[in-house]
């Protein structure tokens, strides 16, 4: 048995062993690595936030817009006390049968409502009312949204700018009605993003009244749950998240989306293009790499792997709006190669 195992073991190992008869060859690839460089300036004027509300205008909408207008100021509060956060914001409508000047005629788009308006909270509180709940119901939220943007582009999208949208209704979307294909709600989400300069950010949110949802009660059939709904796969998609509009604390959720929407504008996001090996990603100013880390802990720099950015937390390193910005990395072609240690690794 033993002189068995001892053989078993020996042709294992001789097996495992290069045969000397054959050539060898690594097909492995070479390091693909990208040098990117973008303007300090241009990196300057990327940190604005456009925010939509697309609220539902009909008959059963009256309590939903009076809690908005209730909890204005707290929403509001998260953009009028951050001085350098520069935000746009507007209304569109969910009625089908309106016209596009119907749809966005309360706020943003025939006059600009921005951080350059004097008292925001009640501009904002006068438009929310002004919507009413006159509609049929036809909530064509993600229809009327297409329409706004597509026909009204330059009216309210500023160049640079992340796009925040907030859904507001009591029933489940129904564009896809009119095209089940173009409001599927991937698709939809892939059509709204190209609306955006390359590389910046869509999130969607929700303020809604779902069967699933705190609090909410006597709904009528047509409301249906959250989960599994077309608003929950456009929300999950782009990282946002939906509030219940029944709950109690509604203004504190509400709040609690002003403070997700100010943070889409509080970094300076840098798209870069392959997808990189995450430790490689080098930051570099006037031939000096900046620190990667938490902004408490002296860095300059993270990385977010859902958006594949490279996100700055100020450019209060720059000195002169003419410099550049390096960024070098090595793409993740799926191959594995040894590297060195990392001294500065990239998982905070």
């Amino acid at each position: 048995m033993k002189l068995l195992l001892g053989l078993s073991f020996l042709f294992l190992f001789s097996s495992c062993e290069k045969d000397s008869n054959f050539l060898y060859e690594d097909l492995t690839p070479p390091r693909q690595e990208r040098n990117n460089r973008y303007v300090i300036g241009e990196l300057s004027k990327s940190s604005g936030i456009d925010i939509l509300f697309v609220i539902d205008d009909s008959g059963s909408m009256s309590s939903i817009h009076n809690n908005i207008v209730e909890n204005a100021e707290l929403f509001m509060q998260e953009f009028t006390k951050i001085e350098l956060v520069q935000w746009n914001m507007g209304i569109v409508t969910s009625e089908k049968s309106d016209s596009t000047s119907e749809i966005t005629e309360h706020l943003g788009f025939n006059s600009p409502f921005d951080s350059f308006t004097p008292n925001p909270v009640q501009v904002f509180k006068d438009a929310v009312l002004d919507v009413g709940d006159n509609g049929w119901g036809t909530e064509r939220m993600f229809g009327n949204l297409d329409r706004a943007l597509k026909e009204r582009y330059n009216d309210f999208l500023k160049p640079n700018s992340q796009l925040a949208v907030i859904f507001v209704s009591d029933e489940k979307e129904h564009s896809y009605k009119d095209d089940s294909s173009r409001y599927d709600p991937l698709t939809f989400v892939g059509i709204i993003k190209s609306f955006l300069s390359k590389g910046n950010i869509v999130r969607f949110y929700g303020a809604l009244k779902q069967t699933d949802f705190q609090d909410c009660r006597n709904l009528s059939s047509d409301s249906g749950p959250y989960r599994g709904s077309r608003y929950e796969a456009v929300i999950q998609e782009t990282g946002g998240f939906a509030i219940s509009a029944c709950a109690s604390d509604f203004g504190t959720r509400l709040a609690d989306i002003g403070r997700d929407i100010v943070s889409l504008s509080k970094y300076i996001r840098i798209k870069i293009g392959e997808r990189p090996l995450k430790e490689s990603i080098k930051v570099i100013y006037r031939g000096e790499e900046l620190p990667f880390g938490t902004e408490r802990d002296g860095g300059y720099w993270f990385y977010d792997e859902y958006n594949n950015t490279v996100n700055l937390y100020s450019l209060k390193f720059a000195q002169d709006l003419n410099d550049e910005l390096e960024i070098t990395y090595e793409i993740d072609d799926g191959y594995s190669r040894p590297r060195p240690t990392p001294t500065n690794p990239r998982n905070p």
